[in-house]
């Protein structure tokens, strides 16, 4: 009688229920609360509790009633009185390895970046060890499911990688028109003119790359409609420098390039005396 008045005594519970000999806690769900947290709270495995209502969903509602097995109903009949001494004591000694074992950190400061999944391991205890939620985790990993492998490599910490600039195509050979494409110089030289050309003049904003690597110390650039190949006669109009550039990508038509005409590479931004990373330019080059 004592122990069923403890647990219509507990936190959050709304009375118990008896199954098949087994004592169950009947807990109403609260706002924000999710199965992991209840499961803690309650000191039993994620695995029992769905054992204990068939069917239930490992997302709960606000006011859902679930049921919460015992640490009493859980475990087995105590031995008989004639058991021996040895086997308390290393079910006792079993009984604190685990709790060792699922020690969480104290200081999450202290949590490893990633950890490499042992055999029999499963989310649940991992994310119960490092007092993870198992959302978060599958978030990280881009996982979709439940299932780990042994050796897997498991990110424990959200990994905040920097945005990196569109990738710049290579020029096809076949689609440079312009002769000197096979040419070594750095400085591409403008196209002839002839009967079918149409030429134009824009006017707007260019930027340089962040990334050396991407040019090469090459005299590149990606314009949004000029094809792959096209040579561009860009023009400072801060100081009226100009020199000769390659197109060798498209830009993206993203929110990031709305206003931006012509990405440069950095040593064409040295060519024509940039000392900002934006500034306004004029690009004369010639269509077929």
């Amino acid at each position: 009688m004592t122990f069923s008045a403890q647990l219509v005594c507990a936190q959050d519970s709304v009375g118990t229920k008896k199954i098949n000999g087994q004592v169950l806690i009947q807990y109403k769900v609260g706002k924000g609360e999710g199965l992991n947290a209840i499961c803690r709270k309650y000191n039993v495995k994620k695995e029992e509790v769905l054992t204990a209502n068939p069917g239930m969903k490992e997302t709960l509602n606000i006011g859902q009633i679930i049921l919460i097995p015992t640490r009493a109903s859980l475990q087995p009949p105590p031995q008989k009185v004639h058991s021996t001494p040895t086997l308390v004591n290393e079910t006792h000694a079993e009984a604190n390895a685990d709790k060792h074992t699922e020690q969480p950190p104290t200081d999450t400061r202290k949590r490893p970046d990633s950890y490499t999944v042992k055999a029999g391991e499963t989310l649940y205890k991992i994310c119960t060890l490092f007092d993870l939620d198992e959302a978060e985790v599958k978030k990280w990993n881009n996982m979709t499911d439940d299932n780990l492998k042994e050796g897997q490599v498991l990110r424990l910490k959200q990994v905040n990688t920097p945005s990196l600039p569109p990738p710049v195509l290579p020029a096809k050979k076949d689609s440079v028109k312009n002769p000197v494409a096979n040419q070594s110089s750095a400085e591409p030289h403008p196209m002839a003119t002839s009967i079918n050309i149409t030429e134009r003049e824009e006017n707007g904003m260019a930027r340089w790359f962040l990334d050396d690597e991407m040019s090469g110390g090459k005299l590149l650039a990606i314009h949004k409609t000029a094809p792959i190949g096209t040579i561009i006669k860009i023009t400072n109009k801060l100081n009226g420098k100009s020199v000769f550039v390659r197109v060798v990508g498209t830009l993206p038509d993203t929110d990031v390039n709305k206003n931006i005409l012509i990405k440069i590479s950095r040593t064409t931004a040295e060519k024509i005396g940039m000392r900002d990373e934006l500034t306004q330019v004029k690009l004369n080059y010639s269509l077929e």
